[in-house]
């Protein structure tokens, strides 16, 4: 199963960096964003987890990344 995440901002800072044409703004961020992914069943218990963090949106990182997944 394949599926893509996106990693959005909080709404106050997307209120302070948003543009004339409202979108946001974060180039020039010294924030780091990153994003990891657990998948568990409907009991809760742990199916699959990323072995890593992924840096995303500011400091030259992508909008979207590809998580690899594992099983515990």
């Amino acid at each position: 199963m394949e599926r893509d995440f996106l990693c959005y901002p909080t709404r106050s800072e997307r209120q302070k960096r948003a543009g004339s044409d409202g979108n946001v703004r974060l180039e020039g961020t010294k924030r780091t964003y990153a994003v990891r992914a657990q998948i568990k069943d409907v009991d809760g218990a742990l199916l699959f987890t990323s072995t890593q963090a992924y840096h995303v949106i500011t400091q030259g990182n992508p909008s979207y990344v590809t998580i690899e997944l594992a099983q515990p």
